[in-house]
This record gives structure tokens, C-alpha cells and sequence, in this order.
């Protein structure tokens, strides 16, 4: 997402009646003491007048509102970041990478482990490269561990898979628990 500055509160214009009347009604709704001065004074006139009245406000003109766009902007964040998260561990579950590792990088249920491993053929224990790619496999690591050491690990473990894309994450996970804890 672009970096804006979303500090300013921008006018929209409202002109759909059914729209209006649904955005009244719903400001109508809220209690008085959370609402600015004015518009409590408004909705409080509003709220004393005939339906008729209130139907033809929402027939009558255009309704402008003003929407603070710092209010929606972590929301679109959110959005963005939920996307990545979800899209990072479906490429996890399609390379191979182990349910307790799912687990553990995603904190998914073991439900939703199985749910996303099923037909990735992921049983049993993974085989470890040959000794050669394990070596390959733990200087890539060391120098992620150096150059990303701040980044998550499951970004580390991305990085890591991108250089050795032949083998499967659990074979990655293999070569790097050859010596004991490696996360």
C-alpha cells in the first residue's frame, strides 16, 4: 500500500435515499453522549419528528458525510497483512513444510494443519539431503541468520526455500535440525 497521508477528513457525498436512510437511522440509533454537539442536537430534533419527516429528509437532498481516512487506513493494512500472512502459509503447506512447523510459524490448529497438508503427500519422517546440499543448506542459513537475523523466521525459512527450491521445506528443516535446535 502506497504511503499517503491519510490525516485529513475527506466530504462524500451521499445521493442513494436508501443509503441515507439506513446511515441515519443507524446515527439515530446511537446514544446521544458519544455524539459531537451538533450532530447530537440534529439527530435529537430528528428523532423528535414524524416518520414522514424522516422519510422525506432521505428522499430530500444529498447527504454529505466526511470520512477520516486515518480511521480506515489500519484497517486496509490489516487487510494487506492477513492477505500476505494467508498467502505465506499456503506456500508453506504447498512446499512441504512440516504440520508442526505450520503450527508453530502461523499458530494454526492441528485441523487446519491437516486441512492445508492433505494431498502434499507430507507422512513420516522427511529424507535429509545428501551431505553436500546439507552443508550448502546450513552456510545459506548462517548468512540469512546474519543478514535478515531481525526478520521473522518464517521470512528466513521463505529466503532460505527460494535458494534451494529442489527440495521441500521439510527437507530443508531436515538438513537444519542435523545439529541440534536450529530456530
Amino acid at each position: 500500500m502506497a504511503k499517503t497521508n491519510y490525516a485529513a477528513a475527506v466530504p462524500v457525498a451521499i445521493s442513494d435515499p436508501a443509503l441515507k436512510r439506513v446511515l441515519l437511522q443507524h446515527l439515530i440509533e446511537q446514544e446521544q453522549s458519544v455524539l459531537p454537539g451538533d450532530l447530537a442536537q440534529f439527530l435529537s430534533e430528528v428523532r423528535e419528528r414524524p416518520l414522514q419527516d424522516f422519510l422525506a429528509l432521505t428522499n430530500a437532498r444529498t447527504l454529505r458525510v466526511s470520512i477520516l481516512l486515518g480511521g480506515v487506513e489500519p484497517s486496509l493494512r490489516q487487510v494487506d497483512t492477513s492477505k500476505d500472512e494467508a498467502a505465506m502459509l499456503q506456500y508453506f503447506a504447498q512446499h512441504g513444510a512440516s504440520r508442526a512447523l505450520l503450527k508453530r510459524l502461523f499458530s494454526v490448529s492441528t485441523e487446519r494443519t491437516v486441512e492445508l497438508t492433505k494431498g502434499f503427500g507430507q507422512v513420516g519422517r522427511a529424507r535429509r539431503p545428501k551431505a553436500d546440499v546439507c552443508d550448502q543448506v546450513h552456510l545459506a542459513w548462517h548468512e540469512l541468520q546474519h543478514g535478515m537475523g531481525d526478520a521473522p523466521l518464517r521470512q528466513r525459512l521463505y529466503s532460505l526455500h527460494q535458494r534451494f527450491s529442489e527440495l521441500s521445506i521439510r527437507e530443508l528443516e531436515s538438513a537444519l535440525s542435523e545439529f541440534g535446535k536450529w530456530h
